[in-house]
């Protein structure tokens, strides 16, 4: 999945919270929340 350059910049951006703080995209995987929070996850999410 390529994107252009101006894209990726934009998409690290968004990652980081206002203070700059990393913060994960739930959005984009939200089994990687659930499986912090140690809830079992098979990968069928949808």
């Amino acid at each position: 999945m390529h994107e252009d350059p101006k894209d990726r910049d934009t998409d690290s951006n968004r990652e980081k919270g206002p203070a700059g703080v990393e913060e994960p995209d739930t959005d984009s995987d939200p089994g990687e929340e659930i499986e912090e929070k140690g809830e079992p996850f098979d990968g069928n999410f949808a």
